[in-house]
């Protein structure tokens, strides 16, 4: 069973894309110079899906591969899953209301780092079928990103570094918001219940952007919308600047 992404997995991806311009640049207006690599891993029940950017494309491909990694042993491994389960047995489990991917990060983050470890190798020998497409540095400012499901368009604007990344991954968020419908169950439980009274986030797409099960449920549609992108089961074009 496949479970939510945690807010830990989504800023690590967010850092792994900004990462390089921050350390080149600092806001000094030079043009990105890193490439960035997309990577599906194929895991016992479902894949996972991460991102990488480096000067060096062999880098970013290590790097989206690991990311990739990380996700298959936050989500699916059995070791580390039966470590979690274990550990939710004792006193300090049962009463966290921490996620289950902030219990692993914070608690069982030497059976991760162990599965992280043990994946990379496995993927570097052919144990683990993994699908990495990476793309130079880009020369657009800005994309506007459409993509199609159910005979529908879904369309979102970015610039700023790799652009057609970022707008890709907007408009896969959009049309999550819009259409999946276990995140809209999920966001009318929140609505009704006593979370929701006295929160600051007014509207739904703010919710979904903020409140932590929401957040986790709108990132796991967005990695599965990308997967689907770089199979090709879903079409994308840009339109860049």
């Amino acid at each position: 069973m496949r479970r939510v992404t945690g807010r830990i997995i989504i800023d690590l991806v967010l850092f792994l894309s900004i990462a390089p311009v921050m350390a080149g640049c600092c806001g000094c207006g030079k043009k990105d110079k890193s490439s960035l690599c997309e990577s599906v891993l194929e895991g016992h029940a479902t894949k996972h899906f991460s991102i990488g950017t480096n000067a060096s494309e062999a880098e970013a491909k290590k790097s989206a591969i690991w990311g990739s990694c990380y996700q298959y042993c936050m989500h699916e491994d059995p070791f580390v899953e039966k470590a979690w389960m274990e550990w939710k047995q004792t006193a300090a489990g049962q009463q966290s209301k921490l996620s289950r991917s902030g219990e692993i990060d914070l608690h069982l983050d030497a059976d991760r780092d162990s599965c992280t470890d043990r994946c990379t190798v496995s993927a570097a020998s052919g144990g683990f079928t993994v699908d990495v497409e990476c793309s130079p540095p880009s020369e657009h400012g800005e994309c506007t990103a459409s993509i199609e499901f159910g005979g529908k368009t879904w369309t979102a604007t970015q610039d700023g570094p790799h652009p057609e990344y970022h707008s890709k991954r907007i408009a896969c968020r959009n049309y999550c918001k819009e259409t999946n419908e276990g995140l809209q169950k999920m966001y009318e439980e929140w609505s009704a219940s006593g979370d929701a009274k006295g929160s600051m986030w007014d509207t739904r797409d703010e919710a979904m952007e903020h409140v932590d099960p929401l957040f986790d449920a709108l990132n796991l549609c967005q990695s599965d919308c990308l997967v689907d992108i770089l199979s090709g089961k879903t079409s994308v074009t840009y339109d860049c600047k």
